[in-house]
C-alpha cells in the first residue's frame, strides 16, 4: 500500500460577470499577465483561459463562475498568490461583494492488490442480491459550522490498482470575494491532515484484511 497523492486542487468561486465580451477578456488577460505566460485561450462559448505549464495552473472565468485550479500539488497551494489573482480579476471585471465558493480536492492511492476487490469488504451485510457488483465506494458528510463537506473514498475504476479520494468543500456563506483564499485554505488543510490521514488508515486496514483473506 503506497501513501495518498494529492492531485488535483478547485476553487471555484459563483458570480455573475456577465458575458465575456473582448473589452473583459482583453480586460483579463492584462490584469492576468503577470501570473500566467503560457498563453491565453479563449473558448467558443466566450469563456476564458489562463494557464501555466511549467506549475500546471490555470484560471478559467465563464459568465458565472471563477475557477483557480491547479494540476500538480508537489509542492502544495500557495493561497496568498492564489488570492491576489482573484482579486486582479475582480479587479478587472468590477467583482464586489459576497460571493458563495467551494473547494474540490483530489488524490489518489496506490495499492498491490485489487481494489475493486477490497473494496466490497466496506460492506457488512450479504451483498449476493446485487448481481453484477463489482465495486463499493464510501460518501462520508461532514457538518462544518453551516457548511456541508463531504468525501468521497472509492476505486478508481480506470485503474483497479488505486483508490479514489475526492474532498468537496462548500462554503455555505459568502464572502467577499478578497477573503475566499482563506475559507479554502481551511478545506485544503483539514483534506491534507485530517482526512488524508483517515483515508490511508481506512485502506490500509482494508489491504491487511484482504490479505488475510488471501493467505
Amino acid at each position: 500500500m503506497d501513501k495518498l497523492h494529492l492531485q488535483t486542487f478547485r476553487l471555484n468561486v459563483s458570480v455573475n460577470v456577465g458575458s465575456l465580451n473582448q473589452k473583459k477578456g482583453k480586460a483579463l488577460t492584462t490584469a492576468l499577465k503577470p501570473f500566467f505566460s503560457s498563453g491565453v485561450v479563449r473558448s467558443d462559448n466566450g469563456a476564458v483561459i489562463l494557464s501555466e505549464e511549467s506549475t500546471r495552473k490555470f484560471v478559467l472565468v465563464t459568465a458565472q463562475q471563477i475557477t483557480y485550479g491547479q494540476d500538480d500539488l508537489s509542492s502544495g497551494v500557495d493561497f496568498e498568490k492564489m488570492q491576489q489573482i482573484l482579486n486582479a480579476v475582480a479587479e478587472a471585471l468590477l467583482v464586489e461583494g459576497a460571493t458563495p465558493s467551494s473547494v474540490q480536492i483530489v488524490a489518489n492511492m496506490q495499492s498491490d492488490l485489487s481494489t475493486m476487490a477490497q473494496s466490497l469488504s466496506f460492506l457488512s451485510i450479504d451483498s449476493s442480491g446485487l448481481s453484477g457488483l463489482s465495486g463499493v465506494g464510501l460518501r462520508f458528510l461532514f457538518k462544518r459550522e453551516s457548511a456541508a463537506w463531504e468525501m468521497k473514498i472509492e476505486p478508481y475504476i480506470r485503474d483497479d490498482s488505486a483508490w479514489f479520494i475526492e474532498a468537496i468543500c462548500g462554503n455555505a456563506d459568502p464572502v467577499d470575494i478578497s477573503e475566499v483564499s482563506k475559507a479554502a485554505k481551511v478545506a485544503y488543510d483539514v483534506f491534507e491532515v485530517e482526512w488524508s490521514a483517515f483515508a490511508a488508515r481506512l485502506l490500509k486496514g482494508v489491504g491487511n484484511l484482504e490479505r488475510r483473506e488471501e493467505a
